[in-house]
């Protein structure tokens, strides 16, 4: 009978840790798809607004797109090695002396590596456009990136829908 029972006992525990760890891993595949698709409508709206601000002609286009969506590539890529080697254990307080010399280290060499893609891009695009079209490039950046942080914080500062009051007839 004891031998029964432990089997039982052991079923249980296990359907409730699937029951209890199934949910989250769904989340957290959701979250991730919802990032992702956070980050394509990101990078669409990047490209219409920067063809906008820069009045590329067709063939401008043609030779500039390819080779700026490289750079935005690669650029994410040093981006994503900036963030896990500053690693995500533990407060900056309880770090090593070597820790901290290890990541002040490797954020100042991934600085420098973005500088130099950037500077290698530049003469890159300089090739393909006019200098005016390049200096308005930097400065569409710039402003897009403002732009979507203005909006990313408009967007967390208004009630979430779905919570809250619901709307009454008059608010419709």
């Amino acid at each position: 009978m004891g031998l029964i029972n432990d089997k039982t006992m052991t079923r249980k525990i296990i359907l409730i840790l699937v029951i209890a760890v199934v949910p989250m891993m769904l989340s957290a595949q959701r979250q991730g798809r919802m990032f992702d698709d956070y980050f394509e409508k990101f990078k669409a709206d990047r490209v219409s607004y920067l063809t906008d601000k820069l009045d590329l002609s067709v063939e401008e286009a043609e030779k500039f797109w390819p080779v700026y969506n490289e750079y935005q590539a690669k650029k994410e890529k040093l981006m994503e090695w900036r963030r896990e080697s500053r690693g995500y254990g533990g407060r900056r307080d309880s770090l090593s002396v070597a820790e901290m010399e290890t990541r002040m280290d490797q954020q100042i060499l991934s600085e420098l590596k973005v500088a130099e893609l950037a500077a290698k891009y530049h003469k890159e695009f300089k090739k393909l456009l006019p200098v005016e079209k390049v200096f308005q490039l930097y400065h569409a950046e710039r402003d897009f990136m403002s732009l979507m942080m203005r909006k990313l914080q408009n967007d967390h500062s208004q009630p979430s829908r779905g919570r809250g009051k619901a709307k009454s007839d008059k608010d419709n």
